[in-house]
């Protein structure tokens, strides 16, 4: 295989910002969206400045996923 083949791994160090600010962005959205549904179904939810996710001590019945 070519040198090409090699290096096709590597990423250049602003590259890789970039893939990590994508990440933290998409991690947020995801933490949001869970927060949405935490919310809606026992009204409880995530304090961000206390780093903190405030779910209510109660008997749920939540059924798995499909």
């Amino acid at each position: 295989m070519g040198a090409s083949s090699a290096s096709a791994g590597i990423v250049s160090k602003s590259q890789a910002n970039v893939n990590l600010e994508s990440f933290n962005r998409t991690k947020g959205k995801g933490i949001f969206i869970i927060d949405e549904v935490v919310q809606k179904e026992v009204g409880e939810g995530i304090d961000l400045i206390k780093d903190l996710w405030y779910i209510p001590d109660i008997d749920l019945n939540i059924a798995p996923g499909t």
